[in-house]
């Protein structure tokens, strides 16, 4: 899943509340549907995958300095720097 991405879990009655339920609003034997959206992942990624993620970014940085888009630019070169200050160097 990416952020923001909506997902429908289904929990069979085996999973869930079983055959008693949970009476007044869950029947026994229900299955469940849940809607979920992912809003936050915190992924540990080895020295070296931040690093290739860092060089990604400065390379699209490059790419949008020297199509004048400087905001952009800006932007990937930050987003490079934080993958960087994640090291363990």
């Amino acid at each position: 899943m990416k952020l923001g991405e909506k997902a429908e879990l289904i929990c069979k009655s085996d999973y869930a509340y079983g055959d008693q339920g949970s009476p007044p609003k869950i029947p026994g034997g229900a299955t469940l549907i849940f809607t979920t959206t992912l809003v936050w992942m915190d992924i540990q990624m080895t020295d070296p995958e931040l690093l290739e993620v860092a060089n990604k970014m400065k390379a699209k940085g490059n790419d949008k300095f020297k199509a004048k888009e400087y905001k952009d630019a800006v932007d990937c070169y930050l987003d490079a720097i934080e993958h960087l200050d994640k090291m363990n160097v």
